[in-house]
């Protein structure tokens, strides 16, 4: 893929954007995590509570951002089962919020080859922490594990097209992204912003005004991306008053780069 002048803003961006777009842990890594890849087994602790019972302690209070109180309570699993599954995935979340990569990394091993009910989870966490360090291969590896255990998996598809593209791979980020846009609104978007990105504005166009993604949460981002697109003179300060008024939204941040990009600064 042949890099035109303003590509690397993208890239920065987009990369940036993979720290921002982790998903938050009550909508999916804690809740997910306690019904699908809790209680394999049931076995006591020597205080009287089960394992499971210390695992959803645990989730319960990594749910709550008491991140510390969360690692005592796993730790206590740990010294019981050092290869305790669902014990070192959850350690392993809580260390790369602390970005404590290889503690976490370690963590994450130890969980995909051990006894979670769900490893396409796990696989996909220590993708992710891959990418975050810019193991960008490893990352595509482990994507790819995640989607061995569990086919179709959207966060996975989405992590392996974003793998693939900073290894400049973009006809498989292209599959993966339009696979993963037919399942989900954060695959349509991130599906869009590739086409935009390839110069294919009319097919980003109609991405972007499917009737899945304005029915869904991520219809002001489209809107973003669609004035993004846009030429009057005007758009770039619509831009810059939306992401005013939407500091948290990663992707505000990606529809103004993409307009500089394609526009220049008005």
């Amino acid at each position: 893929m042949k890099r035109r002048p303003g590509t690397k803003i993208w890239f920065v961006v987009r990369e940036r954007e993979l720290l921002l777009l982790k998903l938050p842990m009550k909508s999916f890594y804690v809740w997910i995590t306690i019904v699908s890849i809790l209680f394999p087994m049931v076995t006591s602790l020597a205080e009287g509570e089960t394992i499971p019972e210390k695992i959803m302690k645990g989730a319960t209070l990594l749910n709550e951002g008491k991140l510390r109180d969360a690692e005592a309570v796993l730790a206590e699993v740990i010294q019981q089962d050092a290869r305790h599954g669902p014990a070192n995935f959850l350690l392993g979340q809580i260390a790369m919020e602390q970005n404590r990569w290889k503690e976490a990394e370690e963590h994450l091993k130890i969980a995909v080859a051990s006894n979670v009910k769900r490893p396409a989870l796990a696989w996909h966490s220590l993708g992710k922490l891959q990418l975050f360090q810019h193991r960008y291969g490893e990352a595509r590896t482990s994507f790819d594990q995640s989607l061995k255990q569990t086919p179709g998996f959207v966060p996975a598809l989405m992590g392996r097209a974003q793998a693939a593209l900073f290894l400049v791979d973009t006809a498989a980020a292209m599959n993966d992204l339009q696979t993963a846009a037919e399942k989900s609104p954060e695959g349509s978007i991130l599906f869009a912003e590739l086409l935009l990105y390839l110069n294919r504005e009319q097919d980003a166009i109609q991405q972007l005004n499917s009737s899945a993604l304005q029915n869904s949460p991520l219809a002001n981002a489209a809107g973003s991306l669609k004035i993004a697109i846009s030429k009057p003179p005007e758009s770039g300060k619509k831009l810059r008053s939306f992401l005013s008024e939407n500091l948290g939204d990663p992707q505000s941040y990606v529809a103004l780069a993409i307009f500089e990009q394609r526009h220049g600064r008005d």
